[in-house]
């Protein structure tokens, strides 16, 4: 074999793109909850099978906020590690007379982990609105430990009209290409390899 194919091989194992897969979203509710989330809601009145209104399917989760700072609240047995995944993605409709401020938090088995992130009135009346939260905007990561469920709560002491919330799931962490990451390393390797296959030619010119 010669020295060029054998470089150009080299190049080919080193520098071929490389995907570092990161998982699949979850499904947390849509139309139903699901395994091993429960609900865990408190100072509110929560259906998990209203039929209207909904964003997609046949049900979504209506929340009555009843007390001081009640929180619609869904935890799991500690897997899925929520901690794993990008963050949530949810969406959630609020009528034209809701005037409360939201907050959504991470927590694992009742201990709240990272930041609130606050949800400001006013929004669009009777629309469902869409939030895509990573981890990074609760000021955590994935070693900042386990976190095994989240809530929307009312972050004040007044109780509210029916919201709604639909179509809750785990997003997966943005997949990253390792190709980029060998690129340095492997024109290193290629260098120091074309620079001993001329020292060899000239070695052997020599003999």
């Amino acid at each position: 074999m010669s020295r060029r194919l054998a470089l150009l091989l080299l190049f080919a194992c080193v520098c071929a793109p490389r995907t570092a897969s990161a998982g699949s979203d979850f499904v947390v509710y849509a139309d139903s909850l699901s395994p091993p989330f429960s609900n865990y809601s408190f100072s509110a009145t929560v259906s998990l099978a209203n039929t209207s209104p909904t964003h997609s399917g046949a049900d979504s989760i209506a929340v009555t906020y009843t007390g001081n700072y009640g929180a619609l609240y869904l935890n799991d047995t500690g897997t899925p590690d929520i901690s794993q995944y990008g963050g949530i993605d949810f969406w959630f409709y609020v009528p034209s007379n809701f005037p409360l401020p939201l907050q959504v938090l991470l927590e694992n088995n009742g201990t709240t982990v990272g930041n609130a992130f606050p949800l400001s009135p006013p929004w669009p009346p009777n629309t469902w609105i869409h939030e895509h939260l990573s981890l990074s905007q609760f000021g955590v990561s994935a070693s900042s430990g386990p976190i095994t469920g989240f809530m929307l709560q009312q972050a004040s002491a007044a109780p509210g009209p029916t919201m709604y919330v639909d179509d809750v799931s785990l997003f997966a962490t943005t997949p990253v290409s390792a190709g980029a990451l060998w690129s340095d390393a492997a024109l290193a390797l290629l260098l120091a390899c074309a620079g001993l296959a001329k020292t060899c030619r000239r070695g052997a010119s020599r003999l």
